[in-house]
């Protein structure tokens, strides 16, 4: 598993989290608070792209790296909403979640074979003419 991807999709998730402290009028921050949640806001989206940039080059396909940033986001995000904001975590989020995790972990289990199927359908591109 990409250790990157993992960082990237954190990182976005924390990044949605200062958002909402530096732009959502509901909260109540004064501006001090504001301007440190923007500025950290824009801290962990440039880490975030930073390391989903070195998961892209370090994972065997931009699948893999892609399914683990969303799925570790989607989590984090939802604890941090239940920790933070004390939202619900439902049965349907759990069993979302575990089916989301399901995925990743099928996509995980044989990376050489995404590989060969990235590129056995690149090589599929160019259609034969015609005969007439």
């Amino acid at each position: 598993m990409s250790l990157w991807a993992v960082i990237s999709g954190a990182c976005a998730a924390l990044a949605a989290a200062f958002g909402k402290g530096a732009f959502d009028l509901d909260v109540g921050t004064s501006m001090p608070f504001r301007v440190v949640f923007g500025c950290l806001m824009v801290g962990c989206n440039v880490l975030m792209f930073t390391c989903f940039a070195k998961a892209l080059a370090t994972s065997p396909s931009s699948l893999q790296a892609s399914a683990i940033n969303y799925v570790v986001n989607f989590i984090v995000t939802a604890l941090l909403g239940f920790l933070v904001l004390s939202e619900p975590l439902t049965w349907s989020f759990v069993a979302g979640s575990s089916l989301m995790l399901l995925g990743v972990a099928l996509v995980l289990s044989d990376p050489a074979a995404i590989v060969q199927q990235a590129s056995s359908d690149s090589c599929n591109t160019t259609t034969k003419p015609k005969a007439t």
